[in-house]
């Protein structure tokens, strides 16, 4: 219970715009076309919706899972950087 409301004081929950669901629609498209199957759908749909809303303000993300946000990392070019939650490890454009 302690956890959940250090949690809620840091994190802003804020509402998706419609440009920013489209983009992440495009990317989730581009990586993985037809016949290429997602393994992980729901997670991959948040990854993107991340990365668009970090797109929109040029920002970094910090991810516990830096494999998966780098398939759809080009399609967001004005994201600066991936943290690594647990590695630590930094990757830049």
């Amino acid at each position: 219970a302690h956890e959940l409301a250090l949690i809620r004081r840091r994190v802003r929950v804020e509402p998706v715009h419609g440009s920013q669901a489209e983009a992440a629609a495009e990317a989730l498209r581009l990586a993985y076309p037809k016949g290429e199957a997602d393994p992980n759908p729901v997670r991959h749909a948040i990854d993107a919706l991340l990365l668009a809303v970090a797109d929109r303000r040029s920002c970094a993300v910090m991810t516990g899972d830096q494999a998966d946000l780098l398939k759809l990392w080009p399609h967001f070019p004005r994201v600066v950087r991936l943290v690594g939650l647990d590695s630590k490890v930094v990757v830049e454009r």
